[in-house]
This record gives structure tokens, sequence and C-alpha cells, in this order.
């Protein structure tokens, strides 16, 4: 089981690269569409939408079918709520700071 945890944060943190720089796309596109908006708040926004709307993804998808007490499945649900996880409590608040950062350099 110590093998599949490690292979969920393996692709989390391959796949943390990518969902970074959607978000600091986000946020660069979000900070031109709203000049006036507060930027704490439009990095926080624009940080957590990949992660959190992965994350309702896939429980929406797993709650819809009947799966998953043991077997394949349920290894590839471990390595998928790993990876959820590593995404949220990780990249969403380094995206936060990077995105933040991002927008305050483009209001100045």
């Amino acid at each position: 089981m110590a093998e599949l945890i490690f292979a969920g944060l393996a692709i989390a943190l391959g796949f943390g690269v990518i969902v970074s720089g959607v978000s600091a796309g986000l946020a660069w596109f979000a900070g031109l569409l709203f000049p006036k908006a507060y930027e704490p708040t439009l990095a926080l926004v624009t940080a957590g939408f990949v992660p959190v709307g992965l994350l309702v993804w896939s429980i929406i998808g797993f709650a819809g079918s009947g799966c998953c007490e043991s077997g394949p499945e349920a290894q590839g649900l471990l390595i998928l709520m790993v990876m959820n996880a590593a995404l949220l409590l990780v990249v969403w608040p380094l995206g936060y700071r990077l995105n933040l950062s991002l927008i305050e350099g483009s209001r100045i």
C-alpha cells in the first residue's frame, strides 16, 4: 500500500506543475479581466479553481459508479485521492503565492 501512496505523490508532483501553470494563466487573465479586484482573493480563487474542481469531479465520478471495495479499482481510487490531497495541500498554497506575485507584478 505504501508504494501506491508514493505513486500517487509522484503523479501529483508531475501534475502539480501543470496545475500551477494553468492557474497562473487563469490569474494573469483574471487580473486583466478584473483590474480593481482585491489581489489576495483573486489569487486564492484562481489557484484553487483547478485543484478543487478536480476533487469535485473525481468524487462525483466515483459516487456515480458502484465500485471500489477491493482490487485494481480501489487501488486507483487510493492513488487518485492521494493525488487530490497533495494538490489541495501543497499545490494550492504554492499556486496562491505564485498567482499573488503574478497579479501584483502585472498591476504595478
